[in-house]
């Protein structure tokens, strides 16, 4: 999970500046090093998610081997695993896509005010459903 949550980290570098995929990882490996209890709470939180929805499934490991349950009952488990599993990347790929914005402008933000401190919480978290473009030049910000 680590290693793709820093390849998912890696690929807003690609795709939003540009980057060569090298710089890129070199990006990403930075953004978790100068932020690390914000990837880390995200890692975590992705985590969570992922067990809660998982709970449903806890009482199947505890039935009996006498116990035959139908074939449409076991293929509705694999077609809900799947479902886990597809939402898990998913909340990976849009946490890191934002707390890769969200370093962005932390960046912009230390080029206007050197004086800012090294934590994301000096500059307000993006928001992925607002009409403010962080990419952009936009003076709504």
């Amino acid at each position: 999970k680590l290693v793709r949550m820093t390849i998912f980290l890696t690929l807003p570098a690609i795709a939003w500046e540009g980057k060569d995929p090298f710089e890129s990882f070199g990006t990403a490996a930075s953004v978790i090093k100068r932020h690390p209890a914000q990837f880390l709470t995200t890692y975590t939180i992705t985590g969570i998610i992922g067990a809660i929805m998982a709970l449903p499934l806890v009482p199947l490991a505890f039935l009996p081997d006498e116990v035959d349950l139908p074939s449409v009952f076991w293929l509705a488990v694999i077609i809900y695993e799947g479902i886990i599993w597809t939402f898990g990347i998913y909340m990976e790929q849009m946490s890191v896509g934002l707390l890769y914005l969200w370093h962005l402008k932390w960046v912009k933000a230390k080029m206007a005010d050197e004086t800012l401190g090294d934590d994301l919480s000096f500059v307000a978290q993006p928001q992925l459903l607002d009409e403010v473009h962080e990419l952009g030049d936009n003076t709504n910000q």
